[in-house]
């Protein structure tokens, strides 16, 4: 009799133990989905995904991004970034990146249309978390970083890649804008770790 009480009581402390655990995973979970939640709200961020990022979003200026605090320190603060932006801006602008000849238009279905300096090319993309990767119908392969916040879509190139970018899809450039697309090469190059792209709106 004993031994049968005994065996019981194990039983039921094992299921207890289980029950016990599980939850603790259903809370962890329900934790873990209200701090993202939380971050969310707080950060402004929105999840990308193929419907998040759906339709067209147009050029309001660049996006600049040091890969590390490391690095930033390294450039000399918040003032080189920001010092780095305006020239940016600049040069964008003397090539032909604008707002009225550069935007996005993404749709659900895994394709995109990007126009470039008043070029358009299409082509499909693939999301993998907050990175997204482009591929044109002439067989190019972009990925750039992505950030979605309220009505604002930040893609964000490596600088070499994003200067590939540009002298690859953009078509023929007037004298004067190769003359500025170098000299954003020789800007970008001063910088280790710079990710250069788009400021998008919708």
């Amino acid at each position: 009799m004993k031994k049968i009480l005994v065996f019981s009581l194990a039983i039921a402390a094992f299921t207890t133990a289980g029950q016990i655990s599980a939850n603790a995973q259903n809370l962890g979970s329900l934790l873990q989905g209200l701090t993202e939640t939380v971050k969310d709200a707080v950060t402004g961020t929105t999840e990308v995904t193929e419907s998040s990022i759906s339709g067209t979003w147009t050029y309001s200026g660049p996006a600049v991004e040091f890969e590390s605090d490391g690095l930033l320190a390294q450039a000399g603060g918040e003032v080189a970034a920001s010092t780095v932006e305006s020239k940016i801006t600049e040069l964008f602008s003397r090539i032909g990146i604008k707002s009225g000849s550069t935007s996005y238009t993404f749709s659900d279905d895994g394709t995109y249309t990007q126009t470039i300096c008043g070029k358009s090319i299409s082509g499909t993309y693939t999301l993998s978390d907050s990175k997204i990767t482009m591929k044109t119908s002439i067989g190019l392969s972009f990925s750039a970083d992505v950030e979605i916040s309220g009505s604002t879509l930040n893609l964000l190139f490596n600088a070499d890649k994003l200067l590939e970018l540009i002298k690859t899809t953009s078509g023929s450039l007037s004298s004067s804008a190769n003359s500025s697309l170098s000299s954003l090469s020789t800007l970008v190059e001063n910088y280790d770790g710079l990710n250069v792209g788009f400021e998008l709106t919708k």
